[in-house]
């Protein structure tokens, strides 16, 4: 019952907004990350119509090839804690550290926590605030000045999603990267 009023409703939906459903199609599933994502655009991590590789090998591969050597910091194997999403019909992939939640929506307020009054209290004229004392994806860096906390420069933007920006870094679709061209191959005619 519950099913059929789903379906109803879709239909409606559909009816009176035009929009092109065709991809809701039960039994729909995706090995290839980026024709996933080209398909449903916005999704903060994926769902049970992917059944790829998780993380996809391809999102492995360049967040090595973008990030170097910085990987090895963590103790934990790159794949057991890359976390990749679809935003505007592409991929997108974060590694979480200690300093970094890649699942974290950024937080803009620019007034301090109680813990940020506090270390400054301790700390008067630290350069840098730690993350675990301001426990949020603040867009900005905190220091503490003559006892009080300051933003010291802001670091990042908010993406479409509500996330950092500079946490998160688009994985281009090798399929539909340019092809490199082979040099031409030039003859040159022996003279007598």
């Amino acid at each position: 019952m519950i099913r059929q009023v789903l379906q109803v409703s879709l239909i409606i939906l559909v009816s009176v907004t035009g929009l092109d459903c065709s991809w809701a199609a039960e039994g729909d599933r995706y090995t290839n990350p980026f024709n996933y994502c080209r398909t449903f655009g916005q999704l903060a991590k994926p769902d049970y119509r992917y059944i790829g590789a998780n993380p996809p090998v391809q999102v492995v591969s360049e967040l090595k090839r973008i990030k170097g050597v910085a990987v090895s910091e963590s103790s934990e194997p790159l794949e057991e804690i890359i976390q990749w999403r679809c935003m505007n019909r592409k991929l997108y992939a974060c590694i979480p550290t200690e300093e970094l939640s890649c699942s974290e929506k950024a937080d803009t307020s620019r007034i301090p926590s109680d813990a940020m009054g506090g270390y400054c209290i301790e700390n008067p004229d630290a350069a840098k605030i730690p993350k675990f004392i301001v426990e949020r994806a603040s867009i900005y860096r905190w220091g503490c000045k003559s006892g009080q906390p300051v933003i010291v420069r802001q670091f990042s933007q908010v993406d479409s999603m509500g996330f950092l920006t500079s946490s998160w870094h688009e994985i281009k679709d090798p399929a539909a990267l340019p092809k490199p061209v082979p040099p031409k191959r030039t003859t040159t005619k022996k003279h007598r």
